[in-house]
């Protein structure tokens, strides 16, 4: 919806789920190109991926990603109160991609007193982001599953950030 008014209609392409089912592999059967460290424990539904400061699991972009168009939503509870120094030193990286000319996308936690979950990324060289206060996730406790979707649009320039189903921030650089 932009404006009340539904920017798209009929299907939308599903490129690449995980479950998580004590598996790294998608529900289509695509495997991961690098799976370090990964271990898993209960999950919203089922398992889930659990991740330490040292694992990776990156996937192909090919037939993956559209870099036009998409969304990436994920389940996400933490370890630790949200207010810990696990997420409160550093920041924490929970999606990303780089694309061979050095562009980026990424859904990340930041650091410090914030404690904010915001997409954002480089297009051409050039920062753009979806970043509001409102989805501050230092009173998040440990095991509470919380929702996130990044949403993008090359041909509108315009991306999103949504936590637990609101939208949080809108292209903070504008179009």
């Amino acid at each position: 919806m932009v404006n009340g008014v539904s920017a798209g209609s009929g299907p939308a392409p599903q490129l690449l789920l995980l479950h998580a089912d004590d598996s790294p592999l998608s529900t289509t059967g695509v495997s991961p190109a690098e799976a370090t460290s990964l271990q898993y424990q209960p999950g919203r539904w089922g398992s889930a991926f659990s991740f330490t400061p040292v694992a990776r699991l990156t996937y192909p972009r090919e037939g993956n990603l559209d870099l036009g168009e998409g969304t990436v939503e994920m389940f996400v509870a933490l370890r630790a109160p949200g207010r810990d120094p696990m997420y409160t030193a550093k920041d924490n990286v929970l999606f990303q991609y780089r694309a061979p000319n050095g562009d980026w996308i990424a859904i990340v936690q930041t650091a410090g007193a914030s404690g904010i979950v915001y997409a954002g990324g480089t297009v051409n060289g050039s920062w753009q982001s979806a970043y509001g206060a409102s989805s501050d996730m230092r009173d998040w406790q440990p095991g509470e599953w919380h929702h996130l979707a990044f949403t993008w649009s090359a041909s509108a320039s315009r991306i999103m950030m949504y936590v637990v189903g609101r939208l949080t921030a809108d292209t903070n650089e504008g179009r």
